[in-house]
């Protein structure tokens, strides 16, 4: 009995290797996600000449808009404003409703079939309890469309919104346009920030694979130890 216990013991350790290798092959092969785009609309080349007045927004409380400028590879569209927290660079993109605004970014250096991650933070400009929407299009697909609830001034941090694509080319177009949430004119007007797109990080299959195989291992080798 002791012979066999040892050699059941001297199995485990060896499916405990398996699982070991495993791991350690899977942290080799996950990759990091590869960032497309990120951007958090604070430069001060987003400010154009023009309007300048101040408000509240949810995110921010005291809020300054401007006129924005096309900039950094955005095209903007519509009637949008560049919305900053009073005393700070931080800043927005007000997608007004009159008319809806917009703005787009070319996508360049895709790898075709690979699967990519857009990332934004939505929030609400000024009209406490009215809804607002937001639609995201890759090239000319739909792929989200997001709602929300104006809030207080100053007290909605925004929600963060993500949806995934796969790249059928090497470059697409990015787009963003501010929804109606009811008929006829939008209540309330959505603010973007924080834009992200990576790739989606995956592990590879085969080492997904072996690690399987190791955990199973392991456990067909505890079922068979005795008592």
């Amino acid at each position: 009995m002791s012979s066999f216990r040892a050699a059941a013991s001297f199995l485990n350790i060896r499916t405990m290797a398996s699982v070991g290798a495993a791991m350690a092959l899977f942290a080799g092969t996950a990759h990091g996600a590869t960032v497309i785009l990120s951007e958090d609309f604070n430069a001060a080349g987003f400010i154009a000449s023009g309007a300048d007045f101040t408000s509240t927004s949810d995110r921010f409380g005291s809020t300054r808009y401007r006129s924005i400028a096309n900039f950094n590879g955005w095209t903007f569209t519509g009637q949008d404003f560049l919305a900053t927290k009073v005393g700070t660079n931080e800043s927005a993109v007000l997608m007004n409703e009159s008319p809806f605004g917009g703005l787009s970014h070319a996508l360049t250096g895709l790898v075709v079939g690979q699967s990519y991650t857009v990332q934004f933070l939505m929030s609400g400009d000024n009209v406490p309890g009215s809804g607002y929407g937001l639609e995201t299009y890759i090239g000319s697909s739909l792929v989200l469309t997001s709602f929300g609830v104006d809030g207080a001034s100053g007290t909605t941090a925004g929600t963060v919104f993500s949806v995934d694509f796969v790249a059928s080319g090497t470059s697409t177009t990015l787009r963003f346009l501010a929804r109606n949430p009811l008929s006829g004119s939008s209540a309330a007007s959505p603010m973007l920030d924080n834009v992200l797109v990576q790739t989606t990080d995956v592990p590879e299959p085969g080492t997904l694979a072996l690690v399987g195989v190791a955990l199973v291992g392991l456990g067909a080798r505890r079922r068979r130890t005795p008592a």
